[in-house]
């Protein structure tokens, strides 16, 4: 699931989650990590980060329609499988 969220300064963030069956017990780890390129593009600093449950890209701004926006936000999901476990009858 992934969405684009607009703040009040016109302002944009990516945000994207992990979602599963809810008949699946499953425990679900998010972490995020960005490349250090933002100060030779010009853009805000702002590194990528988790807001409840879902992983968010830094904020940018974009100026014109059609404009490509590279953002260089790496997101990390792990997935546990929760349940027994089967031992094959030998």
């Amino acid at each position: 699931m992934a969405g684009l969220y607009v703040t009040a300064q016109r302002l944009y963030q990516v945000r994207v989650g992990l979602r599963v069956s809810p008949k699946v017990p499953v425990h679900i780890e998010a972490s995020v990590s960005s490349s250090n390129n933002a100060a030779r593009t010009g853009r805000p600093a702002a590194n990528a980060s988790l807001i409840g449950g879902l992983a968010a890209s830094r904020p940018f701004q974009i100026m014109y329609r059609n404009e490509e926006v590279t953002l260089r936000d790496i997101v990390h999901f792990r997935a546990h499988l929760l349940g027994k476990k089967v031992v094959p009858i030998a």
